[in-house]
């Protein structure tokens, strides 16, 4: 298990959020060795079901769940809700990355991490090779056309 205060996870990362258009990422602004924890996606940990049920009320907004397995629980980080309770004024930077199935730089651990003293699941990016300042992250959502709400849409981001 890690310990890891509240003020203290913020320092992981040093990452920023970029927007071109409709179109939103995250770029690292320091250097990162293979291995290395980036960030992490933060919100509610909410049942898998709440989950699902929650993209089903969504009409044509973009969605930050990210759905895990916590031993026998499908469960679900609820990043659509901003802001979380317990970063009331920071942009959280993990529901920000992009998706690549054909070149991803990080890879999603699930942990359970000791919070101020309370067991919180989490979910931290891991760096899968060396990532330069500059350097768009990505992570492979693990969807595909047809899994993906948006089935027979143009979803050409998929693909990459």
């Amino acid at each position: 298990m890690v310990e890891i205060g509240s003020q203290q996870s913020e320092k992981i990362a040093k990452v920023d959020v970029f927007q071109q258009g409709f179109h939103r990422g995250v770029v690292a602004t320091r250097p990162f060795s293979k291995g290395d924890i980036v960030c992490n996606y933060h919100g509610k940990v909410i049942t898998a079901a709440a989950g699902r049920a929650m993209m089903q009320d969504m009409h044509n907004e973009p969605g930050y769940p990210f759905f895990f397995k916590s031993g026998p629980r499908d469960m679900c980080i609820d990043a659509q809700t901003f802001p979380c309770d317990c970063r009331p004024v920071a942009d959280t930077v993990g529901r920000r990355i992009n998706h690549s199935s054909k070149r991803p730089n990080l890879k999603p651990l699930h942990c359970v991490i000791k919070v101020d003293g309370e067991d919180r699941d989490v979910i931290l990016f891991r760096a899968l090779q060396d990532i330069s300042v500059d350097t768009q992250l990505k992570f492979d959502y693990g969807v595909n056309r047809k899994s993906f709400r948006g089935e027979g849409l143009d979803l050409q981001w998929l693909d990459e």
